[in-house]
């Protein structure tokens, strides 16, 4: 009768336990999912670059009366939004793929899927900004979102270090926030 006990207190024990280093449970390091963001990141913002950088050059040869008529339309033709389709369509594809990850790893802070949420609404706000802007949006819309869409990056890449070492104390996980 008293071993029945021990082994109803022990499962009892157990059980608590588990309970509760499985809500202190740290998620495991996604080595891929950090590769992805790495490369999502870096494509990212040499795309975006690349059409800023037609955007610029856009403009300064539309102030220039001496500029050639057929280097203002190629200009006009690579910073459009028509020649960027493509990248924002793989881009915005790259991102959705994060998120799926990262809403299916168990134990995942709602800081990252946030600070990732962001991140698609802040790139599509700005592929519908470009789309909507002919024959160019101004490179300066570009310079502002970039900035912007950098700085969505900052929580995820601090997720992931902290994963990769461990951090499981419950402050490191406020501080993920959506900007």
């Amino acid at each position: 009768m008293v071993s029945r006990q021990y082994a109803i207190a022990g499962l009892s024990f157990a059980l608590t336990a588990s309970v509760f280093l499985t809500s202190c449970a740290v998620p495991a390091y996604d080595e891929k999912m950090d590769n992805q963001l790495t490369e999502l990141q870096q494509s990212m913002d040499a795309g975006l670059g690349a059409i800023q950088g037609y955007s610029l050059f856009y403009e300064r040869l539309s102030k220039n009366t001496a500029a050639g008529k057929l280097a203002l339309e190629k200009a006009r033709e690579k910073c459009g939004f028509a020649s960027s389709y493509s990248f924002y369509n793989d881009t915005e594809a790259r991102i959705n793929t994060l998120l799926v990850r990262l809403s299916v790893t168990p134990d995942v802070p709602q800081g990252p899927v946030n600070a990732l949420t962001s991140l698609q609404k802040n790139f599509i706000s700005l592929k519908d900004m470009h789309a909507s802007h002919q024959p160019c949006l101004n490179s300066v819309n570009f310079i502002v979102k970039r900035k912007q869409l950098r700085g969505d990056f900052y929580p995820l890449y601090s997720y992931l270090l902290q994963t990769k070492v461990g951090v499981s104390d419950s402050q490191s996980a406020q501080r993920f926030y959506a900007p």
